[in-house]
């Protein structure tokens, strides 16, 4: 969001008689802003700890926020997952990708011989592709706008992420038809829960849906607010509301991450 569309949220809000907040949750967007140009600079444009530290990546980032990512904090809990799942894996699969954090982290951070990103924002594609260009792994990614494009490539023990923002059990019964008997040795799946439109969490759902699939549900990831704050954002400011808005990824608490694997044999 531009300063200048936050600067006029303000103004209508408080004409139109704001809550304590509505006010809160626009200031704190306001000050973000702030506080991710001073990121960006310093950084310039590099991660700046955790797994894929080191790793250059996109001046925007697409369906999340930038600060926790140059910060390396993003989904923390998930990547310390994931990393050790990577070795001897034939392929690494997000769907979902956004302007490839995970895509290109991955495919700096570990010896997997393919990866493969696929969104249906185009914009978010030509993101994820030239950041893995910027990033010298090119070779080894493809990045598609449908699932179906991709099914072929991903080899015979792919590790497969799911975060497609409400939309997983149909991705995931997509899948589920596009994948053949015997095509997999074993399937790894890492799926973000989400939210119906009622509000209420999607997580039941998919979970049903991986165990009529012959799936083993490894761990589900609960959210741990600790890992929102790093040294880092200690460095920047002394200030622990600046430190919360810089590390916060702007998703309810409830949202978790499924791990499932499916052994060779499975439906």
């Amino acid at each position: 969001m531009k300063i200048e569309t936050v600067y006029q949220s303000m103004q209508d809000i408080i004409t139109a008689g704001a809550t304590p907040m509505q006010l809160l949750r626009v200031t704190a967007n306001l000050r973000l802003q702030t506080l991710e140009r001073h990121l960006k600079t310093i950084s310039d444009n590099k991660i700046m700890d955790g797994s894929f530290k080191g790793v250059m990546h996109a001046e925007k980032a697409f369906g999340s926020v930038l600060s926790p990512k140059i910060l390396g904090t993003y989904e923390a809990e998930l990547v310390h997952e994931i990393m050790p799942i990577l070795p001897g894996k034939s392929c690494f699969l997000d769907i979902g990708c956004a302007e490839g954090y995970y895509t290109t982290g991955v495919a700096v951070k570990s010896d997997i011989p393919k990866v493969i990103g696929v969104d249906i924002n185009a914009a978010a594609l030509t993101a994820a592709k030239n950041n893995a260009a910027l990033n010298g792994v090119d070779h080894k990614c493809d990045f598609f706008a449908q699932l179906a494009d991709a099914i072929d490539d991903i080899g015979s023990d792919p590790l497969i992420m799911v975060d497609v923002d409400g939309d997983e059990l149909t991705v995931l019964k997509g899948l589920f038809e596009k994948c053949q008997d015997g095509k997999f040795n074993t399937l790894t799946m890492v799926i973000e829960t989400d939210y119906w439109p009622d509000h209420s969490s999607n997580k039941d759902d998919i979970v049903d849906e991986l165990l009529r699939h012959d799936f083993q549900i490894t761990k589900i990831i609960e959210q741990d607010i600790r890992l929102r704050f790093s040294a880092i954002s200690k460095r920047l400011t002394r200030s622990y509301l600046d430190q919360a808005l810089l590390g916060l990824e702007g998703r309810p608490n409830d949202q978790c991450w499924v791990i499932a694997t499916r052994p060779a044999g499975g439906s």
